[in-house]
């Protein structure tokens, strides 16, 4: 057979399609997002005490923050704001800083002594459904001293026995801090010629008895106060400070005694009959008084 054309000829075109439908949902993450979970320390403060810090809860991650946009955790979904339950309750003993998003504890009232329980929660600006919420308690316990010491004008105190002016010297005792709680003086060896004001926290010494005994004595003062240990006053300890000085009771010189006198030369001394007049010399002498007093040099307090 021999090649050959052939011609078709189309009347009409026919188009064949076929169809199907689907939904598109467009969300936003953060409505269903999941703030994760968080905490804050507990607190314990005393009254007077140093202030403790907590940070407040305002850069919570979120689940979808994570996720999308920069994916730091916070970002995405916008900024946080924080809630204090109850916050007027505790503004005595609970400060918020906004400029630093912390929490400041810290309380002088004696009322404010207890334990508490604080709720604080955190949501998204934006999204007030997100929330998340912790709880962290509170402890204030009564004021508690942090060091006691004791301290007096002079430690060294001199008296001249039968003296016509009295003697007063101070008494001091520092606290840290200053709580106000009742102090209890005990005073061991105290002679009787010494004498404690309490009012004006100053000893004084006076004796016009020429037979009290001249004698070195050494006073202990012994300061102790009770502190409740914590917030429900079940138990208590004992601060102590004690301050110990001495006072030395000085005869007057008309009582004093000489020291035995003493040659400058000791060399031996030889005297021949009908010689020219041998000349010693002597050195000066002590006197018990003057020993113990003045500048204690044993001459220039009797003169």
């Amino acid at each position: 057979m021999y090649p050959k054309d052939y011609t078709m000829k189309v009347a009409e075109a026919i188009t064949i399609t076929s169809s199907q439908s689907f939904t598109i949902t467009v969300q936003d993450p953060c409505e269903t997002t999941e703030l994760d979970d968080f905490t804050i320390n507990d607190v314990l403060i005393s009254l007077l005490g140093e202030v403790e810090i907590r940070p407040l809860p305002m850069s919570v991650p979120d689940s979808a923050s994570k996720t999308y946009g920069n994916q730091d955790g916070t970002t995405f979904c916008g900024e946080r704001i924080y809630t204090i339950d109850q916050l007027i309750s505790y503004s005595e003993f609970i400060t918020v800083n906004e400029v630093s998003s912390q929490m400041e504890f810290q309380s002088s009232q004696t009322d404010t002594v207890g334990r508490y329980t604080v709720q604080i929660s955190t949501e998204l600006t934006d999204y007030p459904a997100v929330t998340k919420i912790a709880t962290f308690v509170v402890t204030v316990n009564p004021c508690q001293i942090s060091s006691f010491t004791g301290s007096t004008s002079i430690d060294n105190q001199d008296y001249l026995l039968g003296s016509e002016t009295e003697t007063t010297f101070a008494l001091n005792f520092i606290q840290v801090n200053a709580c106000g709680y009742p102090e209890e003086l005990t005073f061991i060896d105290l002679p009787d010629f010494m004498t404690f004001n309490e009012a004006t926290r100053d000893f004084s010494i006076f004796t016009d008895d020429l037979n009290d005994a001249a004698a070195q004595y050494s006073v202990t003062v012994r300061n102790e106060i009770e502190v409740p240990k914590d917030y429900t006053y079940a138990e208590s300890e004992i601060v102590t400070a004690e301050v110990t000085l001495t006072v030395n009771v000085i005869a007057g010189c008309d009582s004093s005694s000489f020291k035995d006198w003493i040659l400058l030369d000791e060399s031996p001394i030889t005297i021949n009959v009908k010689s020219e007049p041998v000349t010693v010399a002597i050195g000066p002498v002590e006197d018990s008084v003057s020993r113990m007093s003045g500048n204690k040099d044993g001459f220039t307090h009797c003169g």
